[in-house]
C-alpha cells in the first residue's frame, strides 16, 4: 500500500500538472486574467458548437493523434537508435527493433482495428449516456484542487479494475486464445500497448479507464487530462525506455519479460497478493523510480545481474 501511494504521490505527470499551473498564474498575476484554462476549456468546446460532434469526433481524434505521435517518437528512436545517448536509458540494453521491423505491420494493423472501430464506438455509447439526464455537462469544469484529488482517487479505482482485468487475461482459459498475442513482445515498444485480442482491448485497456472516470463522475476536461496521462504512462511503459522525468517503465516492462509478475501499474496490489517478489528482489526494484537526474538508471544502481537478467 505504502508503494502505491508512492507511486501515486512520486508521479511526474502530477509534477507537470503542477508546474503548468504554477506557470499559469504567473501569467494570470501578470496579465490581469482569471480561470485561463476553464474559459480555454470553454472557447475550445464552443469552436465546434455542436456537443455530440465534440464528445464523439473530436475526443476520438485526440486520443488517437495522441496515441501515434508519442508511440510513433518512441518508434523512431527504436530503429534509428538515435540519438545514442538515450540508448543508456534502455531497460533491455539488447533488445533491437531492427532485427523484429517485420513485425511491425500485424501490429500497426491490430491497433488501428482497436482504435477505429472500439474505440470509436466508446465514444459514440459514452456520448450517448452523456445525453441522458443524469449525464455530465461538456463544459463543466473543476479547480485545481479538485483535479488532484480526483486524478489521485482515479489511480486506486483504476489499478483495482485494471490489477484484476489482466491477471483474468492471465488465467489458462484465456491466455492462449486472448493475452498471447500481447506477450509475443517480450521487449515491447510503445505502440504494443494496446496491441491486443479486441476482447482484452475492452476489459483490460478500455473499462478500467472508462468505469474509474463514471464512478468519480469527472468533467470532460478533466477527464482528457485523465486520458491523456494514461495514455503517455500506458506508451512509455511499453516503451523499453526508461527516460528522465518521467514515469519509471521498469515495472511493467519485467512483466513482459517475466510474464507471471507485476500485474499491475503501480505495485500495491502486486504487493498486496504477492505477484512481484521477484521483482522486489531483483535490481530493478532500487532503479523503478522517477529519475531527476540525467543518468540512468543503471548508473545509479550498477546491478552485477544485469546481464542474466538482459
Amino acid at each position: 500500500m505504502i508503494r502505491g501511494l508512492l507511486s501515486i504521490y512520486t508521479n511526474p505527470q502530477l509534477y507537470w500538472i503542477v508546474f503548468v499551473y504554477i506557470v499559469t498564474k504567473f501569467v494570470e498575476l501578470l496579465t490581469g486574467s482569471y480561470n485561463f484554462w476553464s474559459q480555454f476549456w470553454l472557447d475550445f468546446v464552443d469552436y465546434f458548437g455542436n456537443d455530440e460532434f465534440f464528445e464523439v469526433y473530436v475526443s476520438f481524434a485526440y486520443t488517437t493523434l495522441l496515441y501515434w505521435i508519442v508511440g510513433l517518437l518512441f518508434i523512431a528512436i527504436n530503429i534509428t537508435n538515435k540519438p545514442k545517448f538515450l540508448d543508456k536509458y534502455k531497460v533491455q540494453p539488447n533488445a533491437s527493433l531492427r532485427s523484429d521491423s517485420k513485425k511491425l505491420l500485424p501490429v500497426i494493423g491490430v491497433v488501428l482495428f482497436n482504435q477505429f472501430v472500439l474505440n470509436f464506438l466508446m465514444f459514440k455509447i459514452i456520448a450517448f449516456y452523456q445525453m441522458m439526464p443524469n449525464g455530465i455537462h461538456l463544459r463543466q469544469t473543476q479547480s485545481f484542487p479538485e483535479l488532484l484529488v480526483t486524478i489521485v482517487m482515479y489511480e486506486f479505482i483504476y489499478e483495482f479494475l485494471f490489477y484484476y482485468a489482466h491477471r483474468l487475461m492471465h488465467h489458462k482459459y484465456f491466455y492462449n486464445w486472448i493475452h498471447k498475442l500481447h506477450h509475443k513482445w517480450t521487449a515491447s515498444i510503445s505502440i504494443v500497448a494496446i496491441y491486443a485480442h479486441p476482447i482484452e482491448h475492452i476489459v483490460c485497456n478500455t473499462l478500467p479507464i472508462v468505469l474509474s472516470l463514471f464512478i468519480l463522475r469527472t468533467s470532460y476536461a478533466t477527464s482528457g487530462v485523465i486520458i491523456t496521462m494514461t495514455t503517455i504512462w500506458t506508451l512509455g511503459d511499453h516503451s523499453g525506455y526508461h527516460i528522465p522525468f518521467l514515469h519509471s517503465s521498469r515495472f511493467h516492462d519485467w512483466h513482459h519479460s517475466k510474464f507471471n509478475e507485476c500485474f499491475g501499474t503501480n505495485g500495491f496490489l502486486d504487493k498486496f497478493h504477492g505477484t512481484s517478489k521477484k521483482f522486489e528482489e531483483s535490481g530493478e526494484i532500487l532503479r523503478h523510480r522517477t529519475l531527476f537526474t540525467l543518468k540512468s538508471a543503471s548508473e545509479l544502481y550498477p546491478n552485477e545481474n544485469d546481464n542474466k537478467m538482459n
